[in-house]
């Protein structure tokens, strides 16, 4: 079990060996300089944890003792989702060339994609699982604007869908009578 704080740019890591009875500080990674901490992220089959930081993404195996490797990248990354078959990751980060947002493919063999490139920045994003078979992406922008985009880079644009306003929030959730994907997305006067 993963836990990470944030207070004044101090960024610390915790780990549970016990399912969250006892919490320690993971001290090697906060001395390490990996950079501050965005996102978190346990795979899907429970054997690696990967944390994405300013610094890129870094991978250690679920054990006792914690011992961190860069996993890919080396540039800032925002967020970080596994892919709905479990065979990639897909980290979502800032170019430090131009600025621009990136979302990257990283695949078990630590091959990097870039799959998309937008200058909006992004809010939050969350997996399709309705198809496993299929994988696909919504991207939440600083517009509002909700972009739909596979493994193979095909993009669709779905624009503002809440008018304008802007959410802080997106999970995509499968609907089982009709086998379709619903969005839900936080916004300050509710989810819609």
């Amino acid at each position: 079990v993963i836990w990470h704080e944030a207070t004044n740019d101090n960024h610390t890591l915790y780990f549970s060996t016990d399912g969250g009875r006892h919490w320690a500080d993971v001290e090697e990674f906060s001395s390490h300089g990996f950079g501050r901490i965005n996102d978190v992220l346990i795979d899907g089959r429970g054997a690696h944890i990967f944390v994405a930081t300013e610094r890129g993404v870094y991978r250690a195996p679920l054990a006792e003792k914690l011992v961190w490797t860069l996993h890919a990248l080396s540039s800032p990354v925002s967020i970080l989702l596994e892919n709905a078959d479990g065979c990639c990751l897909l980290a979502i980060g800032q170019s430090q060339n131009d600025g621009s947002w990136v979302v990257h493919s990283i695949s078990q063999e630590n091959v990097v994609r870039s799959i998309y490139t937008t200058s909006k920045r992004p809010i939050d994003a969350t997996v399709d699982l309705s198809h496993p078979d299929i994988n696909r992406l919504f991207l939440l922008t600083s517009s509002g604007e909700v972009v739909v985009i596979n493994d193979s880079g095909g993009v669709l644009e779905l624009g503002s869908v809440l008018g304008g306003r802007s959410a802080f929030s997106i999970v995509a959730v499968p609907d089982k009578q009709t086998g379709k994907t619903q969005l839900l997305m936080a916004h300050v006067d509710g989810l819609y």
